[in-house]
């Protein structure tokens, strides 16, 4: 629901962590994350092809 770009392919959506110092201290990685996490993926358009996170995901609810 995020990705609807008309126009544009999207490839390889992942969730990364912050790289706050929490999640430094924490050792989040892609496989182990905290609450929040950057959304990134890669844009293609046109002759245009970049990787972007425009978006923070939050997880709610019991850890």
């Amino acid at each position: 629901m995020l990705l609807n770009k008309p126009g544009h392919i999207i490839w390889y959506p992942s969730l990364q962590p912050l790289n706050s110092a929490k999640d430094i201290a924490s050792k989040n990685t892609c496989l182990k994350l905290g609450r929040e996490a950057r959304l990134f993926f890669k844009d293609t358009h046109g002759d245009s092809s970049e990787y972007i996170s425009e978006y923070r995901i939050r997880f709610e609810g019991k850890p």
